[in-house]
């Protein structure tokens, strides 16, 4: 996995997004570089915070630092686009 400079990733009020959400895990999806990554923020670590459909990156980045120290902060791969049915 390519170094993810911090900084870059939070910088310009970046957004991150609810992906899905399953067994007690919020999955967010976040761009960096021209590419989407998703990390876990487990509901357990939260107490009783609010998580919102979109969050600003620096808000989750306690999620994003954990997630990449564990390698959890996954390069998504799209295996197809709409091309592919044209």
């Amino acid at each position: 996995m390519e170094a993810i400079n911090l900084t870059k990733l939070v910088k310009n009020k970046r957004l991150a997004t609810i992906a899905y959400y399953r067994s007690g895990v919020i999955y967010y999806e976040v761009n960096y570089e021209s590419n989407d990554y998703l990390f876990p923020v487990r509901l357990e670590e939260n107490g009783n915070a609010t998580l919102n459909k979109t969050e600003r990156a620096i808000t989750l980045l306690k999620y994003i630092r954990y997630a990449i120290k564990h390698k959890e902060f996954v390069k998504i791969t799209k295996l197809w686009t709409m091309e592919h049915f044209i």
